[in-house]
């Protein structure tokens, strides 16, 4: 008989690291925007910046639950895998949410407000497609019920 531990799957196979690595540039390049659309001279760039930048903590708080993944046993690494797996979804939702939201799409809006709302939505797009990326990937290793042990005859 052969117990498998699909977590501990995942980890070996270096899908996390590579995980880990997609999402910690997707943080930086959201600063980066949001830092940006700050020196727009616009008050709706800035008002979308100073919004967009409320939800940093979240992402940073998801990133070092990401990290803590693989440094804990198989139940701890799948408590932290199912939170990072609902808030990477939550924060592209959010996301989206605010760059949807009427406040910010007024008609006569300035060609710097267009310009950084379209950096936005590509990082916005950026986040989507990783957490996808993730869902799919955990999908492969630890099926929807969480189930991570499997045992075969050997």
């Amino acid at each position: 008989m052969e117990i498998n531990n699909r977590v501990k799957s995942y980890l070996e196979a270096g899908e996390h690291e590579s995980q880990l690595l997609a999402f910690t540039s997707l943080y930086n390049t959201m600063q980066l925007v949001i830092d940006g659309g700050r020196s727009y001279t616009d008050s709706q760039s800035q008002t979308l910046s100073e919004t967009l930048s409320l939800m940093l903590p979240a992402f940073r708080s998801t990133l070092t639950q990401l990290e803590s993944i693989g440094k804990g046993d198989s139940s701890k690494d799948l408590a932290l895998i199912i939170r990072t797996r609902e808030a990477s979804s939550a924060l592209a939702d959010e996301m989206l949410g605010i760059l949807e939201n009427g406040v910010f799409q007024q008609k006569d809006s300035s060609t710097e407000y267009q310009s950084f709302r379209s950096a936005c939505y590509s990082v916005s797009s950026q986040i989507c497609d990783a957490s996808h990326e993730y869902h799919a990937i955990l999908h492969k290793y630890i099926d929807p019920d969480y189930n991570v042990l499997t045992i075969t005859a050997a």
